[in-house]
């Protein structure tokens, strides 16, 4: 629930739709903590997306790090970092047409752009990107992944 929420909420965006949990799998710590999950995810639309994520990983490039691949038949997006990209990251593309694109930007931390956007947000200057409707579809992806990992689902 901590790592895996950002994966399932940029799958759902990508996909515009709502998955199917077609399996998971946990490794449980202390007090009922998910430290690794692994899910597998169908879209009504037929893709199929694997969600792996760790909070102990010894070959993790940076602790917490995160990376996104999407794989298709145009090419490979990699996306190495997003919530922590002041820490280092990068953008790779491999096109089917032979287009690469590998870049890392100078950014700051994900957290200064959200609060910005919720200042602007405040101000009448800006409307959300999200709502409660996409919180509630994404903690219902994150019931059903925990549900087919067997773990309980605590409110």
């Amino acid at each position: 629930m901590d790592i895996g929420c950002y994966a399932v909420h940029w799958l759902r965006t990508i996909a515009g739709e709502e998955p199917t949990v077609l399996s998971a799998r946990a490794t449980e710590g202390p007090r009922g903590i998910d430290l690794t999950m692994e899910a597998e995810l169908e879209f009504p639309s037929g893709w199929r997306a694997f969600v792996d994520c760790s909070m102990v990983d010894p070959e993790a490039s940076l602790p917490g790090s995160v990376s996104l691949r999407l794989e298709g038949s145009d090419g490979v997006l990699e996306v190495i970092n997003p919530l922590a990209p002041q820490l280092g990251n990068r953008i790779s593309a491999r096109l089917a047409d032979g287009t690469e694109v590998d870049e890392s930007l100078e950014v700051g931390t994900t957290y200064r752009y959200q609060l910005e956007s919720f200042v602007r947000q405040i101000n009448g200057e800006e409307e959300p990107i999200t709502g409660g409707t996409d919180a509630i579809g994404n903690m219902a992806v994150l019931d059903a992944v925990y549900s087919a990992a067997g773990l309980p689902i605590r409110r």
